[in-house]
């Protein structure tokens, strides 16, 4: 297992996870796995505002892996160490002996992210599975970004609840498989193209964003430590081959509540104080080399192989999942919720999995994790990650 030293940080950042969760919006982080967490880790740094946890960069040897973990700046955060106000975490895992199939995660992203997203010249079902910021001074992304000579997908739509023009710019994170769509209600640079696609649907929460434009008008901060703008998180999206499996999952074996709903798009939360949300969004065809479906399948399978009890095995994309806190006992149990998990879904076979500290891990339908932590009062006592022993190769059920 991992030395007292190592425990005691992954300990304390699962700990600042839940307790930034319990003060947010209920959603607290995405995290992914990468080939090149570090390397994400300077991208993010160059590009978005943000503060290291838990002592980024990590790279250890001993330890198996390399992780870069932010806090994202939304203008009120003061310190990502012991946060005291609401914010949203992303992770990066290069958790590297652990179990990824065929597919390295290098080829993961470049066989199946790379060949989908291309240069960004065209809109392709995969910039679907992003994560939502908002901002109020978008024209200083788009000239980052021009600057840099990093590609972007930009792009209009319509604000449904409140019929304003927004403006929408869908970036690749480094070379790692992690949009980010950042918006703004208004961006000079990006009105000024004639060319400019305009989006059909509506993007973002499906609520509105009058929350989040709220909450970035009260912030005593207009921009991060690096000088670019302050951002809130909005949404994180899957673009998803089936809206109707993906509705019936999460209002059931997810037990999560609907938030708007069409034949296109589904959007979900848990708790009525939740502002961001999941969203589901429909689509299949792709560029890419992989559909949506092909990609579902590898990763389950990859979880079915690897993941055979609720406490034996794990592999490498089981590390890509969305956090979500529920505070006092809003998670009953575990004996109960997994209950509810079997029995309201067993079409999907459901590679489940707890650790301490009150974390309980579900693979949803299209291979992605949900992080639930809130009290469970029968989970054992100790735990924690040995990224050299758990989900590695040869055998990632040990």
């Amino acid at each position: 297992m991992m030395a007292g030293s190592s425990m005691a940080r992954v300990v304390a950042a699962l700990a600042l996870a839940t307790q930034t969760q319990a003060k947010g919006s209920g959603f607290g982080k995405s995290t992914y796995a990468m080939s090149d967490p570090l390397g994400w880790g300077t991208w993010m740094a160059t590009y978005l505002p943000t503060q290291p946890l838990d002592g980024f960069p990590v790279n250890s040897t001993d330890q198996c892996v390399e992780w870069a973990k932010l806090c994202i700046d939304d203008g009120h955060l003061e310190n990502c160490e012991s946060v005291s106000s609401s914010t949203f975490q992303m992770h990066a895992v290069g958790a590297y002996d652990r179990d990824s199939g065929d597919l390295s995660m290098a080829d993961v992203e470049t066989k199946v992210y790379g060949s989908a997203l291309g240069d960004f010249s065209k809109f392709d079902v995969y910039m679907e599975n992003n994560v939502g910021l908002l901002t109020q001074d978008l024209d200083a992304y788009v000239a980052a970004f021009d600057a840099a000579a990093v590609p972007y997908y930009a792009t209009s739509f319509t604000e449904p609840s409140s019929s304003t023009t927004y403006y929408s710019v869908l970036v690749r994170a480094h070379t790692a498989p992690v949009v980010l769509e950042i918006m703004g209600s208004a961006s000079s640079l990006l009105a000024a193209r004639g060319d400019l696609p305009a989006h059909g649907a509506p993007r973002g929460p499906r609520a509105g964003l009058a929350a989040f434009e709220a909450r970035l008008s009260a912030a005593p901060r207009t921009v991060g430590a690096n000088g670019m703008p302050v951002v809130t998180f909005t949404h994180k999206s899957f673009a998803s081959p089936d809206v109707a499996r993906d509705k019936a999952y999460w209002t059931t074996a997810m037990q999560g509540r609907e938030v708007a709903s069409t034949d296109d798009a589904f959007a979900g939360a848990f708790l009525a104080k939740d502002n961001a949300e999941m969203l589901f969004v429909s689509g299949n065809a792709t560029q890419g080399d992989y559909t949506l479906l092909e990609w579902e399948a590898y990763q389950n399978a990859l979880h079915a192989r690897c993941i055979v009890s609720s406490t034996q095995g794990f592999d490498r994309l089981a590390d890509s999942h969305v956090g979500h806190s529920f505070p006092g006992t809003d998670i009953t149990s575990y004996t109960e919720t997994v209950k509810n998990w079997t029995a309201t879904h067993p079409k999907y076979p459901l590679a489940y999995r707890y650790f301490a500290h009150g974390l309980f891990y579900a693979y949803m339908p299209n291979g992605w994790g949900m992080q639930l932590s809130g009290k469970l009062p029968d989970n054992p006592k100790g735990g924690g990650y040995d990224f050299c022993k758990v989900g590695v190769v040869p055998d990632c059920t040990a």
